[in-house]
Formats: structure tokens, C-alpha cells, sequence
């Protein structure tokens, strides 16, 4: 079993008071704890092909987890698919943002590629009409440019493999561009990775994802067992997403949620066998279960125009124990959420900061890192004194 050493058994008879039926009682942590077999035999035998998918997948540890063919393997491709989408996200709001922060400073090289990578970005974002006048921008014509469009065309419209995968990770691992300038070179890198990166994980999930409810749940964020989606989660617990991207109005969710959570885990621990009593408190399930949620809500908050909300939920949702680790309450998603909506809501540094917490794991960030930690320079120019840009 998947296990610290057992807890020790509180003594005493003390009597559990019926406590009504709640939403959670359908959960995939609700039915493993109650029959801890059932998570036995989920996980295989220690010496099988899932067994370390599995834990790999309890860490938030996708990179390792999708190595394998079996049903962990897809779901952390399902998660990486998630996670490359909103570094997707980061990366075309950064690019745009240096193309107009370094426009409006009136100090735009004509010299540079750096327009047509601008324009590459808005077209990956949909904003055709940055796209369109970013085209029309005097910029050097590079054959590496141009080059690369195609590669990043051919690998999105490919049937995903593992081989896609490492192709398109191995585009990131060294600038797209070096520009000569007079004492120095201009480092420009790939804005196009993430989003191939996303759909070549997402292609992945077209055949052999789990259909077991426990297996295309465990460890993950899911509420409704029939539906994963984050609207169908809070719709379970009575909640709603707010209309308004209000911090507050996102917060009070939050300790709705948990005034929910709280005392059904007390509940679930006082009548699950002393096997399942284990799983919950040694693997902290529902822990992992709200701090997933939680950034399954970021997410859907970013994609419905609302930073301040998802900034709101991944800053309740991030364990302050390990703050700048990946966890088992800390998935990689949070940190790519937090970057989002610090970014679009105007904190540079901040989004670095998150940002830079994925590097070691993910190293084919370092190209968004450079690119986020260009426009931060560029930003504080008037209070840092002159940057590498110029």
C-alpha cells in the first residue's frame, strides 16, 4: 500500500454524531478511504507498471508519471496538457507586453526580429488585431524565424508521441535568436513552445484514457464524479464561479468550500476503517482534493477573464509549508496560475517569481523565464538604471 507507517489508533468509543449527507460522500477520496482495497488494487502490485505512475501522480510529479503507457501516464499528460495551455497564456501576454511596453518607450529596434515574434505570439493567442498590426511592423527578416513557424506547424498537426513531445521540448532548450549589438548580443527565445507543447500532450489523450471512475479521478480536483469540469465541481458543493472579478467574492468560495471540507473530514475519519483512516491522513486526500480544486477553479477563472479571482484561489490553495516547492498540495498548475494573473494584473516581478519555482522541474520554461525577467527590467528601466535590452 501507498503508505507512511500507520497512524495510531485514537482509544476510546467516543460516540460519531449522523452527520447529513454532504456532496463529498461521491468523491473518489470518499470511496477509497471507505474501501481501502479499492485503492490497493488501483495502485497494482508494487512491482507493477502503474505502481510508480501512481506515486508520481500523488507528487505532482507529471513529468515522470506520463513516462509511463498506463492510466497514470495519461492523466498526468491530461494535467501537463493544462499546464503548458496557461504557460501558453504567460508566455503571448509577455511577449506582447515587452513588443508595447518597448514601443511606447519609443526605443522599438527596427533591427530585430523580435516585431515577428510579437506577431507570432498574438496570433497564438487569437488577438488578430494585434497580429495584424504586428505583421505590419518593420522587422529583420530572419530564415531562423521562418524556419521555426513551419517545425512548430508540422508538430502541431502530428499524431503526439513521445517523440513530439521531446522535439518540441528541445526547441526550448536554446534561443530562437542572438542579435549582434554593438557591445553585446539580443537574446530573443521560441514565444510558440508552450501551445505546441499543450496540444502535443493533449493529443496524447485521444486513445487509452481511464474510464474507471476511481482511476480518472484519483488525485485529482474532481468533485462530480461524472464530470471533471471545475464548474460542474463547485455546481456540486452549491457554488458558483462569481460574475465579477472580485478577490474577495473568490475568497469567501474558498471558506465555503471549506466549511464544507472541515468537519466531512472529521466525519469521513471517525467511520472509515483504520486502513482507510491511514490513506486519508498519511497521503492527505483531501487536502489534495481542495488544493486541486482550487487551481482547477484558477484556471477556469483565467480562461473567463478573471486574474484577480484565480490569483485569488491559488494563493488559498498553496501550501505554506513548502511555498516554493512543487508538492503534493502544490501542483506545477498553481504556480502557472498565479503567473497568469500576476502578470495580467499588472505584477511583473510577482509572475517571475512564480515562474521561477518551475525551472528546475520544467526546464524548457528557461525561455519564458528570460522573457518575463526581460519585461520586468524593462519595466522598472526608469528606476533600475539601464537594461540589457537596449
Amino acid at each position: 500500500m501507498l503508505l507512511l507507517p500507520l497512524l495510531l489508533a485514537c482509544g476510546g468509543e467516543a460516540d460519531v454524531v449522523t452527520a447529513p449527507p454532504s456532496p463529498l460522500d461521491a468523491t473518489w477520496v470518499a470511496t477509497l478511504v471507505r474501501a481501502p482495497e479499492r485503492f490497493d488494487a488501483l495502485m497494482g502490485p508494487a512491482d507493477g507498471p502503474d505502481r510508480a505512475g501512481w506515486i508520481a501522480l500523488h507528487k505532482n510529479a507529471w513529468p515522470a508519471a506520463v513516462a509511463g503507457t498506463g492510466a497514470p501516464g495519461k492523466r498526468a499528460a491530461a494535467e501537463l496538457a493544462v499546464l503548458h495551455g496557461v504557460l501558453a497564456d504567460v508566455s503571448n501576454d509577455a511577449w506582447r507586453s515587452l513588443g508595447t511596453t518597448w514601443e511606447l518607450r519609443g526605443t522599438l529596434p527596427t533591427d530585430s526580429a523580435l516585431p515577428a515574434l510579437v506577431a507570432l505570439a498574438a496570433k497564438d493567442a487569437g488577438d488578430n488585431v494585434a497580429w495584424a498590426r504586428w505583421s505590419k511592423v518593420a522587422t529583420r527578416q530572419d530564415p531562423l524565424v521562418a524556419a521555426r513557424v513551419t517545425q512548430h506547424d508540422g508538430l502541431r498537426s502530428a499524431t503526439a508521441t513521445g517523440d513530439t513531445v521531446v522535439t518540441a521540448q528541445s526547441l526550448a532548450a536554446v534561443p530562437l535568436v542572438e542579435e549582434p549589438l554593438a557591445d553585446t548580443r539580443r537574446t530573443l527565445w521560441d514565444p510558440m513552445v508552450h501551445l505546441t507543447l499543450a496540444q502535443a500532450y493533449g493529443h496524447m489523450l485521444t486513445t487509452g484514457y481511464p474510464t474507471d471512475p476511481s482511476a480518472a479521478s484519483v488525485f485529482s480536483g474532481r468533485v462530480d464524479p461524472e464530470d471533471g469540469s471545475p464548474r460542474a465541481s463547485l455546481a456540486k458543493l452549491g457554488l458558483t464561479m462569481p460574475t465579477e472579478d472580485d478577490t474577495e467574492a473568490c475568497r469567501e468560495v474558498v471558506r465555503a468550500f471549506d466549511r464544507q471540507l472541515d468537519p466531512w473530514k472529521v466525519q469521513l475519519t471517525a467511520t472509515a476503517p483504520e486502513a482507510g483512516q491511514a490513506l486519508l491522513s498519511d497521503l492527505r486526500l483531501a487536502e489534495g482534493l481542495r488544493s486541486r480544486a482550487l487551481v482547477d477553479w484558477g484556471v477556469d477563472a483565467l480562461g473567463a477573464g478573471r486574474p484577480r479571482c484565480a490569483l485569488a484561489f491559488t494563493e488559498m490553495a498553496l501550501d505554506h509549508e513548502h511555498p516554493r516547492e512543487i508538492t503534493p498540495l502544490n501542483p506545477p498548475t498553481l504556480f502557472a496560475v498565479s503567473a497568469a494573473a500576476n502578470l495580467r494584473t499588472g505584477r511583473t516581478r510577482e509572475a517571475l517569481d512564480a515562474l521561477e519555482v518551475l525551472v528546475g522541474a520544467y526546464p524548457e520554461l528557461k525561455g519564458l523565464d528570460e522573457t518575463v525577467g526581460d519585461l520586468a527590467v524593462l519595466q522598472g528601466l526608469d528606476r533600475a538604471g539601464d537594461s540589457r535590452e537596449n
